[in-house]
């Protein structure tokens, strides 16, 4: 097990080459001075001195057009630190490995047995991508864990709907499982700010993304930052009263009882077994079934939307995908007729069978946690995505 380490504080040059580092991969030292700021010289002794702590490495040569030897390249040395993101439901769980640098390394999915615990669910899927990374579960650094629920402002889940089992102490039971540092954080937030960092949402000041899977949710992102709200429950919207609206009329007494999974079974009538990502999958093959499922789904959007009125609405789960390409499209026109709200409605860029958001916004925030803690925090850095 690898001890917690807080981050440590580095120079603003320093960090900042390395974060050069990361975003362009590898540069020789002129080019790394120009970007800084900072004069060859001194580029020239953070360099060396990244490399002296094993930090930086050369990776090859680049010709600099002039007479004498050609300028090296420095890059971030493989294999500093490893991590891992995971995205944990009740019917399963999926798990990617990094390095520290970003190169995913493995990526494994397992569902959960009858006899599963989540700590022990949680405990089976890292294992396997470790194994498949080519290391072992107790060599990586720290892992951020997504699952559902209210993830309080102490890091520890306070609710979870229809599981009890899941609510008190999961934090520390996953600690303990997985002898790993751990952190826990709500699957749709960080399925946000995967969408925010590479996604459907990339370059948006402010959007909602919004997941059909056991019950509905969303995550609010407000001029870049993500929304948590006092007790970390902001953008559960499952537990809005669903009264008659223009968009939808229905009498349900939640968003959720017309919108979760079981509702979405029972409206669409076809296979709900939780296979990608906590959601079941509905496949609405009937004309008046995808635009019910529209009808639904924008009373979830127009509640978002008359509160924040977002400039994007990201769309994703299982019962999204399986509705086809036409979908957001159909959801934004509806949205726009009814309501004064104009907001984009995108699909996920990032749900596929493969992966989920979810373990994508995991593991990117076990890396900004590795990287602060392996390469320092210099006075003028803030993470990308502090919470509001």
């Amino acid at each position: 097990m690898n001890a917690a380490a807080a981050p440590r504080r580095a120079g603003t040059f320093e960090r900042a080459v390395v974060d050069q580092l990361l975003e362009r991969g590898p540069l020789d030292r002129p080019t790394l001075a120009s970007l800084v700021g900072i004069s060859r010289p001194s580029a020239g002794e953070l360099v060396s001195r990244l490399v002296a702590t094993g930090l930086l490495e050369a990776r090859g040569e680049v010709a600099t057009g002039r007479r004498g030897p050609n300028s090296t390249l420095y890059a971030l040395r493989h294999g500093v630190a490893r991590v891992a993101g995971v995205e944990l439901q009740p019917e399963g769980a999926w798990c990617r490995v990094a390095d520290l640098d970003g190169t995913v390394l493995a990526g494994v999915g397992r569902r959960a047995r009858p006899d599963d615990t989540p700590e022990r669910l949680a405990r089976r899927v890292v294992r396997a991508a470790a194994k498949q990374a080519g290391t072992t579960a107790d060599a990586l650094d720290r892992v951020t864990v997504a699952a559902p629920g209210v993830v309080g402002p102490d890091g520890e889940m306070r609710y979870v709907e229809g599981h009890p089992g899941w609510s008190q102490g999961l934090r520390a039971r996953l600690a303990d499982a997985l002898e790993l540092p751990t952190r826990l954080e709500n699957d749709v937030k960080l399925a946000a700010l995967a969408e925010q960092h590479g996604g459907a949402a990339e370059g948006v000041g402010s959007f909602v993304l919004l997941r059909l899977a056991e019950s509905v949710s969303a995550a609010v992102v407000l001029e870049g930052r993500l929304l948590r709200g006092s007790g970390g429950a902001a953008g559960e919207i499952g537990y809005l009263p669903a009264w008659s609206t223009e968009v939808g009329g229905f009498g349900a007494p939640h968003l959720h009882e017309f919108l979760g999974a079981r509702a979405l079974s029972a409206l669409l009538g076809d296979d709900a077994d939780g296979a990608s990502g906590g959601a079941g999958v509905q496949h609405p093959s009937r004309a008046d079934d995808l635009r019910e499922l529209v009808r639904r789904t924008a009373v979830a959007v127009v509640s978002c939307c008359a509160v924040v009125d977002p400039e994007l609405v990201v769309v994703t789960g299982a019962s999204v995908r399986a509705a086809g390409a036409e979908f957001p499209a159909l959801l934004e026109a509806v949205v726009h007729e009814a309501t004064p709200f104009r907001p984009r409605v995108r699909r996920s860029a990032l749900d596929t069978d493969d992966v989920t958001p979810a373990t994508v916004g995991a593991l990117s925030s076990a890396l900004l946690e590795a990287r602060d803690a392996t390469y320092g925090v210099g006075p003028a850095y803030q993470p990308a995505s502090s919470p509001l």
